[in-house]
């Protein structure tokens, strides 16, 4: 019956019924604008990625040498882009979550897309497995050589696996560009926050020194410069990183007094609170001696890793 689809160009309908094929290979489909067809589709009109799908048996027996061949060759291409070559024959429960995932992967590739989308592949596994997924879908890009859409609310897994990151906020781009970029040179507090881990600073007062250009100052007399580059005139926030904070000590000229409130141990890292006037500030300090809870320190920035953000 008509359904009643008018004024696109292109539409994706579902066709769902028993019917009886035609001798000659037809399912006949009575649409308007569709032409009645003259003939089947030969073999030699699909392209690896046109798939012909139906659930009933093909009339003869046997599948033919040439298509066995070739869905082999398919299914022993993705097993081993995926490393799961010797696994073919296991069913899914008798495999693991990341390979599963791996499993899940190879069966999108085997239709050579030249675009493919991932909606948070990775989110249901352990970060050991996950951290090899990642590692395994960037081979995966540049071995198959097609486009990755990638949707994922992990910042981190966002900075590690993509060339180009696109950040929504309300449903539109605020910023887009190379993960290191908006990282290190984030417009605003949003993107700022979103990737990765900022200090936000607000308590104190802008001033401009003809030498030393834009300064900063704090309640407790220290202060900071920002360089040219650092961000919009019209800025009123600043935006540290972690890493970037050096601890100096305590009452060394321009730092930011402080006294340490927590710490944790991360393997290749201590990562401090630290108490100042300007609010508690987040610390990361590369293979340093673990530095103990009530000590005073003093905190220094260079200019250019003073990011200057419109409020």
């Amino acid at each position: 019956r008509d359904i009643g689809v008018t004024g696109v160009q292109t539409c994706a309908l579902p066709i769902s019924g028993l019917h009886e094929l035609d001798r000659d290979g037809l399912l006949r489909v009575r649409a308007a604008g569709l032409n009645e067809p003259d003939q089947g589709v030969p073999d030699s009109t699909l392209n690896d990625t046109d798939v012909l799908i139906w659930w009933g048996h093909a009339r003869h027996d046997e599948v033919s040498d040439e298509l066995a061949a070739r869905v082999a060759e398919r299914v022993r291409k993705g097993l081993d882009l995926v490393n799961l070559t010797g696994f073919e024959n296991k069913f899914p429960w008798q495999l693991s979550g990341g390979m599963q995932q791996r499993a899940s992967i190879a069966r999108a590739l085997s239709f050579d897309p030249e675009l493919l989308l991932m909606d948070e592949p990775f989110g249901a596994l352990d970060p050991m497995t996950r951290m090899n997924m990642q590692d395994l879908l960037l081979l995966l890009w540049r071995e198959i050589e097609a486009t990755i859409i990638f949707v994922t609310h992990d910042q981190e897994e966002a900075l590690s696996i993509a060339d180009e990151i696109f950040l929504f906020r309300d449903g539109r781009v605020i910023q887009k560009g190379a993960p290191r970029f908006i990282y290190e040179r984030p417009e605003t507090r949003y993107a700022a926050e979103f990737l990765g881990r900022a200090n936000i600073l607000s308590d104190f007062v802008r001033r401009y020194d003809h030498q030393l250009g834009m300064r900063f100052e704090f309640s407790d007399g220290s202060s900071f410069s920002a360089d040219g580059s650092s961000g919009g005139t019209a800025g009123h926030l600043l935006c540290i990183r972690p890493e970037r904070w050096r601890v100096v000590d305590y009452g060394s000229k321009n730092s930011l007094a402080g006294t340490v409130v927590s710490s944790c141990f991360i393997g290749d890292r201590f990562e401090y609170r630290i108490d100042t006037v300007a609010g508690v500030q987040l610390v990361t300090e590369m293979a340093a001696t673990e530095r103990a809870i009530g000590t005073k320190i003093g905190l220094v920035v260079s200019p250019s890793d003073i990011r200057v953000l419109d409020r």
